[in-house]
Order: C-alpha cells, then structure tokens, then sequence
C-alpha cells in the first residue's frame, strides 16, 4: 500500500496479497473462498454449482458450503430461477461488514451507505471520536472502488483508489489515497489505513469458515 501527496502511484505498488497470513486450515477456506468470488467474477452472467467447483478444483460439497457461507454474509447472491451463483452487489462493501474490521471493535462503528455512483457512505467511530465520509465516484463490482474521503470538521478533501485482482490462488488488494496537501498528512494516513487493513484478513477468515 502506498499513499501518495500527488496524483502518480508506479505500477504494482501498493498491494497486500491475502495469502500472504500463515497457512492453516482455515487459510485455505479463505483462499478457497475467495478463488470462488475471483471465478464469479470473471463471468458478469454468474455460473452454475458445477461449473463453479470444477473451475476452483473443489468437490461440490466444498463449494457449496463455502457459497452458502458466502452469500449469508452477502458477498454472493444465488439465482433460483437459472440456479446460478453471482457476485453480491454489495461485495466487500456491505455496512455490516465494513464496521465489523474496519476500525477496533471499541469505537463502536457506524457505517452507512448508498452505494452507487454519486451515493454517500459516512463511518461514524462515535466512541474513538473519529468520522469520515464521502462520495462514491466510480463503481465497478468487484473489481474496483474509487470514492472521496472527508474527516468531520476537516476541509481537505482526498480520493481513495481500491482494486482487487486474482493472483494465482490469491487475491490482490491494492489501495491508492491521494490528494494531500502534505507529505505529514499523508504519512499518518499511511498508518491508519496500515492498522485497518491488519484487521481485514482475519474478518475474511471468521466470514469464511
């Protein structure tokens, strides 16, 4: 992860690959199940259980297990008419979800959002003091989230980049926040999302099991 003053990231930078926690049991559902979302992704038209499973290299029980587990925490939907799998509109932006990882448990966060282009989103850590909102700028389910970002009671206003691609058995994050008026700003923005992002694999650990 990088953040940057200006406008310009060199290519590559910036990213975390989820498969780089310890391996155990429950790495390997989190690896599983996000090879499943990665296949889902491929195809804007969803795919069936078995062609799901066989694209993944999992029995169907694995996949199915994994894609009901999916889909109760609405990163998937399921299409009983074409008895399809599809990737959830809300998709690693589910409210719920955001305020389970985003900031420590003890802030208490709120989180609210409209999610298309041109809707808002506000993460209210009430009991931290901290606040942040803004405008969804470009929405591209899975793949790609590009928003503003607004502290309460601050004037700047800064845009944050977030993208995911498939990476062998893995998933690739790479988040991109420009538009500081300063390399000291930027800097203390760099650990903040640093501490955040700590707490996203194990979230996508619990969810996948």
């Amino acid at each position: 992860m990088r953040l940057d003053a200006g406008d310009a990231i060199a290519p590559g930078e910036g990213e975390k690959t989820i498969s780089s926690i310890e391996r155990n049991g429950g790495v390997q559902s989190l690896l599983r199940a996000l090879s499943l979302l990665d296949a889902l992704a491929e195809n804007d038209d969803g795919q069936s259980l078995s062609a799901l499973a066989k694209t993944v290299g999992l029995p169907l029980s694995s996949a199915h297990r994994l894609l009901t587990t999916l889909q109760r925490k609405r990163f998937v939907r399921f299409d009983p008419a074409g008895m399809i799998w599809r990737v959830g509109v809300q998709a690693f932006t589910d409210p719920e979800a955001l305020a389970r990882w985003f900031w420590p448990r003890r802030f208490q966060t709120l989180v609210t959002s409209d999610l298309r282009v041109g809707g808002r989103y506000r993460i209210d850590g009430s009991a931290g003091g901290l606040a942040v909102s803004g405008e969804y700028l470009e929405l591209e389910a899975p793949r790609r989230l590009r928003f503003g970002w607004q502290w309460d009671g601050h004037w700047e206003m800064t845009e944050v980049n977030l993208a995911l691609r498939a990476s062998g058995h893995a998933t690739v994050l790479r988040l991109r926040h420009a538009g500081f008026s300063d390399d000291s700003t930027r800097d203390q923005h760099d650990l903040g999302w640093s501490d955040c992002l700590e707490r996203l694999p194990g979230w996508l650990l619990a969810s996948a099991r």
